[in-house]
């Protein structure tokens, strides 16, 4: 497949990219040897036996409550804290607009 300016152009538009006349040339260039990567791996044959097998199984562990730490004494290091939460002051200059 051939990769045009016209293309590259038209790719650097949806990307909003600005590119200059000079890496027009080089971008069109290293398009077109992605593509024709591309290509040339589409037409290798492959089948499942090609595939590496393995022998690897997920293996889960039962999920367990374990003991935690006191609360009161994590909170009780903190600089600030209200109704067992940390309490941290606002970033500068940010405004809140109710987005999390």
């Amino acid at each position: 497949m051939s990769i045009s300016k016209a293309d590259v152009l038209h790719i650097a538009g949806l990307a909003k990219l600005n590119i200059s006349e000079g890496e027009i040339d080089t971008l069109t260039a290293e398009l077109e040897a992605i593509i024709g990567f591309a290509d040339m791996l589409s037409e290798l044959e492959a089948s499942e036996e090609d595939l590496p097998s393995s022998s690897l199984q997920n293996i889960f562990r039962e999920d367990l409550a374990d003991a935690s730490y006191d609360p009161g004494l994590l909170l009780g290091s903190a600089p600030c804290s209200e109704d067992g939460y940390y309490l941290v002051p606002d970033v500068k200059g940010r405004q809140n607009n109710g987005a999390v």
